[in-house]
């Protein structure tokens, strides 16, 4: 479980993003839902 404190480095799209990359072999042939805030590109500062 992962939970989030809405910091911008802490907010749930990055800790959404790490927490599927960290359980990658876990969730393999998984179905995985989110929403639209999940469709976003990742952006280079």
């Amino acid at each position: 479980m992962q939970s989030y404190s809405g910091k911008k480095e802490d907010c749930e799209l990055p800790v959404t993003q790490k927490l599927l990359a960290d359980n990658a072999g876990v969730l393999l042939n998984a179905v995985i839902t989110g929403d639209a805030l999940h469709c976003q590109k990742k952006r280079l500062a």
